[in-house]
């Protein structure tokens, strides 16, 4: 006997609203500020190792789920120096300086000469402004070191009252609102933001490999982090120098400009090498070994072209080069060219990734015309993310093409 489904006649059209989501409104805005000081910041992988948080399950049931945020600043070595404004920034005209890539002291200091002055060119009136620069230079060097100390408070080993856990794991969780929170503080200013709300829909993106639930801040390259600081004058600064006008504060937004991670390993190719062992002698003191296959002809005649190798065959079959990966990479980057020699004849230049020995071709380029991966380029910069160790990236020439490598980046 076969089941059937029947219905409340009189109840298909029931509806209810749920009540509102929210998440913590955070006071994250700075304005009113004169000046922007630009400063290199660190690598992407730096912060995002530094500042993880973990989720014990999605939907909390009880108290005990909530998130819990991470502060590990041992990953984040070039702290201090990253937040000294001195060391590490300038401030562009555009971004309120008065001359071009001045330091954060010397803006101060034009900034007092204009208004005692009316021109920050009267900077050299003052019979001590070199002692004033070095003390705001001092300064701004202990700033650092005290917002360093901060957030190493807060981190896994850190000696905050409102940290829990044990030495070397700390954290803390939502009860912890204030702004020393400081993961959770990033957490919810990037959700807030239109610009990177939509990183946390690839959430798996930023997952800790082999820690269940946990994640990195999705903070990327080109990103900031700021802070504002005001320097202001002397109490005494009008009686000092009486020009009947009043010095006053300047506020600056310190900005560090979060960079791309740079390569872990750099396989750079040189036309200078004479035969595929003195390329396979450089890569193995890298940690990467090169397999060659049918190759007749390495960086001869015609072919070679500054700072490649350049390879063929002309026995029957194709020539390839065999680079194993030596590290799980994040990604991994290659420049390479066509053979721009024998335009008129068929070639292509191609290059594969091979996996348990199969290859999945990832770019392919020709100088032939005719060929369906004709191409006006003289070579091609690819980037192609998430490889494993020991996995092959390949570069195969077929017909009459040259393979020509400029450089290959390992990115761990």
């Amino acid at each position: 006997m076969s089941n059937v489904d029947i219905l409340f006649s009189n109840h298909l059209n029931e509806t209810l609203t749920a009540a509102s989501l929210t998440i913590p409104d955070l006071a994250t805005a700075v304005t009113n500020f004169d000046a922007i000081v630009t400063c290199t910041g660190p690598e992407e992988k730096t912060i995002q190792n530094s500042f993880y948080f973990k989720t014990d399950s999605d939907i909390a049931t009880t108290s005990s789920d909530d998130v819990k945020y991470y502060v590990d600043t041992s990953q984040w070595s070039s702290i201090v120096t990253d937040l000294n404004p001195i060391t590490n920034g300038t401030i562009s005209v555009a971004n309120g300086g008065f001359v071009a890539d001045e330091s954060i002291s010397e803006s101060f200091l034009r900034h007092l000469a204009n208004k005692l002055f009316g021109t920050h060119l009267g900077v050299d009136l003052f019979n001590n402004e070199t002692t004033v620069k070095a003390d705001i230079e001092t300064s701004c060097g202990t700033l650092a070191t005290n917002i360093s100390n901060t957030i190493s408070s807060v981190s896994l080993s850190g000696s905050d009252s409102d940290l829990l856990g044990s030495s070397g794991s700390h954290y803390l969780d939502d009860n912890t609102t204030s702004p020393k929170n400081i993961t959770r503080e990033f957490l919810y200013q990037l959700l807030k933001d239109t610009n990177s709300r939509n990183r946390f829909e690839t959430l798996a993106n930023y997952a800790v490999e082999g820690q269940t639930g946990v994640y990195k801040i999705p903070l990327i390259a080109g990103d900031t982090i700021s802070y504002a600081l005001t320097i202001s004058p002397h109490a005494n600064q009008d009686a000092n120098v009486p020009t009947g006008t009043s010095s006053t504060s300047r506020k600056f937004l310190v900005k560090l400009v979060i960079q791309e991670n740079l390569p872990t390993t750099t396989l750079q190719m040189s036309e200078l090498w004479s035969s595929t062992t003195d390329m396979q002698n450089y890569c193995s003191n890298l940690g990467v070994t090169v397999q060659f296959n049918n190759v007749t002809h390495f960086n001869y005649g015609q072919y070679v072209v500054s700072n490649a190798v350049a390879f063929y065959k002309t026995s029957n079959g194709t020539a390839y080069a065999d680079f194993t990966i030596p590290y799980d990479c994040t990604k991994i980057e290659f420049k390479y060219g066509p053979n721009t020699i024998n335009y008129q004849l068929s070639n292509v230049t191609s290059v594969y990734r091979v996996t348990s020995g199969v290859e999945t071709e990832l770019d392919s380029i020709s100088s032939y015309s005719s060929s369906s991966y004709y191409s006006t380029d003289t070579f091609r910069v690819v980037t192609v993310n998430t490889w494993s160790a020991n996995e092959i990236i390949r570069f195969k020439e077929q017909n009459l093409g040259v393979v020509y490598i400029y450089y290959i980046k390992f990115y761990s």
